[in-house]
């Protein structure tokens, strides 16, 4: 085995002769034997094409739950957004009912609201959004061809001698199709139907 001689001079490193090749070739031996084990030990740990296909079928798997959940979420994504214009819809109908004093009389006396009027439906009426009354709410083409409407009301109470005889509880119900059948939502809400 070479070794380098070191002389007084720090500075100075004299190399035996033929130290260089020798260890040149002893790191290429032992690399190269290292990088043959790698390679050996690569075949011999290797996957079968049977292995390959199981794991294959398995992902394969696992992919279609994923896929399948995400078509989940995105059909009631679709459901929660029409059920959130649907609700935007009946409560500015609502609003619109209170503010616009549609029930409003002169003489409280004056017959109730018949179905013809558009403020008292009965359980078999859809109504498209703009019929009248509610000639002065504004709604968009695709609102107008996906959702219907009914309006029922009626007075608190029926005696005249009772505070509440100038309310009226109105429930305003909208309603649409989607994939799961027939939906609706109502909101109800009062109204005072003499202003004094």
């Amino acid at each position: 085995m070479f070794y380098p001689i070191h002389f007084r001079k720090p500075s100075t490193l004299l190399l035996v002769p033929g130290l260089l090749k020798n260890c040149y070739k002893r790191l290429k031996n032992a690399t190269d034997r290292h990088f043959h084990d790698i390679l050996e030990r690569m075949r011999v740990r290797g996957f079968t094409l049977v292995e390959v296909l199981v794991s294959i079928t398995l992902l394969a798997i696992a992919l279609l739950g994923v896929m399948g959940s995400i078509a989940y979420g995105t059909r009631h994504s679709t459901s929660g957004e029409q059920l959130s214009e649907a609700t935007h819809l009946a409560r500015s109908i609502l609003s619109y009912v209170q503010e616009a004093t549609l029930l409003d009389t002169v003489e409280l006396a004056q017959p109730w609201p018949t179905n013809g009027s558009g403020l008292n439906d009965d359980d078999t009426t859809f109504r498209q959004l703009d019929d009248p009354p509610l000639g002065g709410l504004r709604f968009e083409n695709t609102q107008l061809e996906r959702f219907r409407r009914r309006i029922r009301s009626k007075r608190v109470t029926d005696d005249s001698g009772n505070y509440r005889y100038k309310l009226a509880r109105v429930q305003v119900s909208v309603f649409w199709s989607s994939k799961q059948g027939e939906r609706n939502v109502s909101m109800t809400g009062l109204v005072s139907i003499s202003r004094d």
